[in-house]
C-alpha cells in the first residue's frame, strides 16, 4: 500500500490499535470490554447490555477458557400485555448465544450473589421470564448470563432471541 493505509479495513484496524494503545497507556482502562450498539429494540422491548466482565472464577469454579459474563437488562418501552421469556440452554436451542469467529457459544449458567460471593448457577436449561405489571408499565428484568469463551478470542456477537445482534470486544488477556 505504500505510505499510510488506503484500504478501509486496514484503516479500521489502525484505529482499533490506536484506541487500544490510548486505553492502556493513557486512560489506563485496558481491562474494560467494549460494547458496540449496547441498546437494541424489538417491538415494545428494549435490550441493554449493562456490563461485560471476564471474572477469573465463580466461588472457585474456573473456566476451561475464560468466563465472559454479560449483564442483560430487558425492559418494556411501551405498555405490554405479553410476557417476554428467554430460554437459556447449554446447547443449541438457546435464545441467548455468544458467537465467536469460529463457533457458537452457549451459556454455562447465570451469575448470582450468594452470601456476599459471586456464584455460577449451572443448569442445562433455564427459563427467565419477564411478566408485565397489571398496567403493562414498569416491566424490567436484569440477568447475568455466563459463557466459557476460548482463550485468545476477543470479538463476539451476542444474540438474544429476536433482538438485533450486539458486538462485544473483550480486553486483551493479561498474563499474571
Amino acid at each position: 500500500e505504500g505510505h499510510g493505509f488506503e484500504e478501509p479495513n486496514h484503516r479500521i484496524e489502525e484505529f482499533r490499535q490506536m484506541a487500544a494503545w490510548l486505553d492502556r497507556y493513557v486512560l489506563e482502562d485496558a481491562g474494560r470490554a467494549r460494547v458496540i450498539n449496547e441498546t437494541v429494540r424489538k417491538d415494545a422491548w428494549e435490550l441493554r447490555i449493562a456490563g461485560v466482565s471476564t471474572p477469573k472464577s465463580y466461588a472457585g469454579v474456573k473456566a476451561a477458557g475464560r468466563f465472559v459474563e454479560v449483564e442483560l437488562l430487558l425492559r418494556a418501552t411501551l405498555p405490554v400485555e405479553e410476557r417476554l421469556s428467554l430460554l437459556i440452554f447449554d446447547t443449541s436451542g438457546s435464545e441467548v448465544t455468544l458467537v465467536a469467529p469460529d463457533r457458537t457459544l452457549y451459556p454455562v449458567g447465570i451469575a448470582a450473589e450468594s452470601l456476599g460471593e459471586r456464584v455460577l448457577v449451572k443448569s442445562s436449561a433455564q427459563v427467565v421470564a419477564l411478566v408485565p405489571d397489571r398496567d403493562g408499565n414498569h416491566s424490567a428484568l436484569a440477568v447475568a448470563v455466563v459463557f466459557d469463551a476460548p482463550l485468545g478470542t476477543r470479538e463476539f456477537t451476542l444474540r438474544v432471541k429476536d433482538f438485533p445482534p450486539v458486538k462485544i470486544e473483550l480486553p486483551v488477556e493479561r498474563k499474571e
